[in-house]
């Protein structure tokens, strides 16, 4: 599984390396700005926690916004990306130079990253890249590594099975949005997973969930159950 999990990792961390330089305007425009607005949208909830772990972090505004809401947090940021990871350190350094220091940069596949123990672990738009069993195996990783009552804070798109007009429009939206993504990041994965529905599987409870861009996309607060 992981061997899979891996490969597809290492050739989406060169797409992104490929589009990084524009990455944030490009989810801008191809989203109406609701990519970025919907992973920020809770990010309230993590003003107390002590020890974070970021998957995927991308260019690292949704670090930035965390290292000022929380001011004593220490922040494990993760991204198969060698440039992303540096956009985000210049980031840092530009706004908040002297909070760099409560940041581990590790420029890695998840599949290779050894996990510590963590009260929140943070996945936007991450777990999208992976199909159902490397999923399962992740969720199962999280569940070890968070603390008792972590919480597992996950934004992504959302799988749609209602047959409604409304859904089949949305559908065809969600299609192009995620496609687009997929050609620009060499992402291997070809269909969504049903995202919340795995995490609910694997000894999770939703605590809270905001929907955006007409249901295509979700932010959703998993607490862990013990």
């Amino acid at each position: 599984m992981f061997n899979k999990q891996s490969n597809n990792s290492r050739s989406v961390g060169k797409g992104f390396d490929r589009i990084a330089f524009f990455y944030d305007k490009m989810a801008a425009i191809a989203s109406f700005n609701q990519i970025n607005k919907s992973q920020l949208t809770f990010i309230s909830h993590l003003s107390t926690q002590s020890h974070c772990l970021i998957l995927g972090g991308g260019t690292g505004d949704f670090l930035h916004q965390l290292l000022i809401i929380n001011k004593s947090v220490k922040i494990t940021y993760v991204d198969a990306s060698e440039k992303m990871i540096e956009y985000s350190k210049q980031r840092i350094l530009k706004y908040l130079p002297a909070d760099l220091n409560r940041v581990d940069f590790i420029c890695a596949d998840v599949a290779d990253f050894k996990f510590e123990t963590y009260d929140v672990i943070v996945c936007n738009y991450f777990l999208d890249l992976f199909e159902d069993e490397i999923v399962q195996g992740l969720l199962q990783q999280f569940y070890s590594a968070l603390s008792p009552d972590g919480i597992l804070y996950v934004t992504d798109f959302v799988l749609y099975t209602s047959q409604s007009l409304q859904s089949y429009i949305s559908k065809i939206n969600l299609w192009v949005l995620f496609h687009f993504f997929r050609l620009a990041t060499y992402l291997k994965t070809k269909r969504l997973v049903d995202v919340e529905q795995q995490i609910l599987l694997n000894k999770f409870k939703r605590i809270i969930r905001k929907k955006f861009l007409g249901g295509m996309l979700q932010s959703i607060i998993f607490q862990k159950m013990n």
